[in-house]
């Protein structure tokens, strides 16, 4: 491969497969990157795109060898370096991921994301004086950034510490986060601040604080409108053993997207778990006429054991 890489504008095909990624069709992404990057293999923007749609789809020893192809011809890619980084995270390899992120840093220490992930790499190590430190920079960095980047970097910390098991400390990041709510009402900030609701009420429910951390996941059940936001609120709010709140939610969801397959199977998945289980094996039906949806099978079968219908072993 030619080291110096060719950074003129993508052709219309990249930008079919940068919309196939955005959609979320990564297969189709992926294919449309490896097409272009048969008569483009000096393209920065064809192999980031390839190196993101295998991420997605899981293949991360090639999403590895794509990323390297980014970083052989472009070593100053502040955002290759970042999403290496990541990807080494996703695998449990700290080091190298802390040595992406130091590659990122030194490129550009006013972007708050590469503090940030190495404050969670911090948090995977105990480090939590080094965490808070680092999180302390990133939200420096992202001062007189847009409103929704400085809520953006107390909620992925607050994310970050749940993960860690720092219910507390995760609770006041995202209270942190709700502070910066001057454009919510705006649909997008809306469903945002909906999304930090419910981790709060997650970090909530860890702490016993389960009263509170249902008035939360109330107020994001006011506040969510997309599909993807509902689907989450209705799946934690079952979990947490909230049936009536999550069945509720589920409904919703359907009602305001009647032609989605998700949005029926999240339903169906909802009654069966709540043990309306005549209920759920129709809302499945109905989620299998829209379309095929990964998970219905294993949903079907779950229902079928449940009902007593399981297929008996022939002798």
């Amino acid at each position: 491969m030619d080291h110096t890489l060719n950074t003129t504008p993508p052709t219309l095909g990249l930008e079919e497969g940068q919309a196939a990624f955005k959609n979320g069709d990564w297969a189709q992404s992926l294919a449309l990157a490896g097409q272009f990057l048969e008569h483009h293999n000096d393209s920065i923007a064809g192999w980031m795109l390839k190196a993101r749609s295998l991420v997605q789809l899981g293949q991360w020893d090639a999403a590895h060898e794509a990323f390297a192809q980014v970083l052989q011809g472009a070593p100053a890619d502040y955002n290759a370096w970042l999403e290496t980084g990541h990807l080494h995270f996703a695998q449990g390899q700290f080091a190298q991921a802390s040595t992406a992120y130091e590659r990122a840093l030194a490129l550009s220490n006013k972007r708050f994301e590469a503090h940030l992930a190495l404050a969670r790499v911090a948090l995977v190590n105990g480090q939590q004086a080094t965490a808070e430190r680092l999180y302390a920079k990133a939200i420096q960095a992202a001062q007189g950034v847009d409103v929704p980047t400085q809520r953006l970097v107390h909620w992925r910390m607050g994310q970050y510490l749940l993960d860690a098991g720092h219910a507390q400390e995760a609770t006041v990041s995202f209270s942190d986060a709700l502070l910066w709510l001057k454009d919510v009402n705006k649909p997008a900030a809306r469903n945002h601040v909906a999304e930090v609701q419910m981790d709060w009420a997650c970090a909530l429910m860890r702490l016993d604080q389960h009263e509170r951390a249902l008035q939360l996941f109330t107020s994001a059940a006011a506040m969510a409108s997309r599909e993807n936001t509902l689907t989450r609120l209705a799946v934690l709010n079952q979990q947490h053993h909230f049936e009536e709140q999550a069945l509720a939610v589920a409904r919703r969801c359907v009602q305001l997207f009647p032609q989605s397959a998700g949005a029926h199977l999240n339903l169906a998945h909802v009654l069966m778990e709540c043990g309306q289980l005549a209920a759920a094996e129709g809302v499945l039906a109905q989620a299998e006429s829209l379309g095929t949806m990964p998970g219905a099978k294993d949903l079907r079968a779950a229902l079928a054991a449940k009902l007593g219908n399981a297929p008996k072993p022939a002798p």
